[in-house]
């Protein structure tokens, strides 16, 4: 939910409007669900269907572990793979698992989020491959 301009002020909303709702109340994960599709925004929408049940289906209810390639290391000339690590490691999953994995550019020890990248099942992301350059290594 984290946005450029407002930072985490949509999740900050949803969790009020979450405690306010449900203040002295049992609340389902289902109740928490229906809140958080209320506040979601565009980018969150995987399925295209105003829900979020690939999050419950893929982090709640599900026991997939994804594990992302390390390895991926920018350059004065673009961004390259670690040739020890070109292998797809989001293997460990099924087909059904989305999740939205932030992507963080470290500069001499500061962060800066670059944008997110949506991922489903194992394959790996075309988004992400038509949006960084990749640059054999030793080609600058």
């Amino acid at each position: 939910m984290q946005d450029r301009q407002t930072g985490d002020q949509p999740f900050i909303e949803m969790m009020h409007d979450y405690l306010t709702t449900y203040h002295n109340r049992v609340a389902s994960t289902e109740d928490f669900q229906r809140m958080a599709e209320k506040h979601m925004r565009p980018g969150m929408d995987l399925e295209k269907d105003g829900h979020l049940n690939w999050v419950l289906r893929g982090m709640v209810y599900g026991t997939d572990v994804p594990s992302l390639p390390p390895g991926l290391h920018a350059g004065r000339c673009g961004w390259r793979q670690d040739p020890a690590h070109t292998e797809d490691r989001a293997g460990s999953v099924g087909p059904l698992f989305k999740m939205i994995v932030p992507v963080y550019l470290d500069y001499d020890g500061k962060l800066a989020k670059l944008g997110t990248v949506p991922l489903s099942g194992n394959s790996t992301s075309n988004e992400l491959k038509s949006r960084w350059r990749s640059v054999p290594a030793g080609s600058c």
